[in-house]
């Protein structure tokens, strides 16, 4: 098996090495200048003299490079280390929103199957029809449809119940409402003359098991001799 590529490593333990090699290097250039014969030979050769003080220096030097270098990539990798966490709390954030996303769209996906989609319609033709259809995606329980008159020519507003407490089947339609005779009655009895603002309000139970109100448009019915036979629609 082929040996593993040396690298140059730089633990903690180098710098305190270097300091002891560099005491060491110093202690035997000290002895060595101050012995007497080395000491004469020095004072007549200055050249060697200088050459000796420089060495301590250069190591110095290059311990200092080379110490400078490590810190170097000491930083480097602090650096990157701190990119990298960096990276790590925006992929969990993006983690957290994504779930966030996930769970809004379970809901939502939630309430459109369960969804109550009922509309209550008023149609004019021999007499007034009130169509009740049921476009939801399952069964739907009526508890009640109310008639809520706002505005009469000549009786105070008022209600009355036309039906309820019957199952409507997934797309299908009911208009067998007593519209008009409740009209009349809260017209005050009286067939003749109608002139009057209303809307009907139909109470219903879906999957949910909570009552949903659906309220059909607003509507002006007039009706009776010296009017036209009108259903105007107010307000959608």
């Amino acid at each position: 098996m082929k040996d593993s590529p040396k690298t140059d490593s730089w633990d903690a333990s180098q710098p305190r090495r270097a300091v002891a090699i560099s005491f060491i290097v110093a202690l035997v250039f000290g002895a060595i200048v101050f012995y007497p014969y080395v000491d004469g030979f020095l004072s007549t050769h200055p050249l060697w003299e200088r050459l000796l003080a420089a060495i301590p220096v250069a190591a110095g030097l290059a311990l200092a490079t080379r110490e400078l270098r490590h810190s170097g990539e000491a930083n480097e990798l602090r650096a990157e280390a701190n990119r990298f966490r960096a990276e790590q709390t925006s992929l969990m954030q993006k983690t957290h929103d994504l779930q966030e996303r996930m769970q809004q769209l379970q809901e939502n996906i939630e309430k459109n199957l369960t969804k109550v989609r009922l509309f209550a319609r008023v149609w004019m033709d021999d007499g007034l029809t009130l169509k009740v259809s049921n476009l939801s995606d399952f069964d739907l329980w009526i508890n009640q449809v109310e008639l809520v008159v706002t505005e009469a020519e000549i009786v105070q507003p008022g209600r009355r119940t036309l039906g309820g407490a019957t199952r409507l089947s997934q797309g299908k339609t009911e208009d067998g409402y007593k519209l008009y005779d409740a009209m009349v009655v809260l017209n005050g009895n009286r067939k003749e003359s109608i002139d009057m603002q209303f809307h009907v309000n139909v109470i219903a139970v879906g999957l949910t098991g909570q009552p949903v109100t659906i309220k059909s448009p607003d509507y002006q019915v007039t009706w009776g001799p010296g009017k036209t036979r009108e259903l105007k629609t107010l307000k959608w």
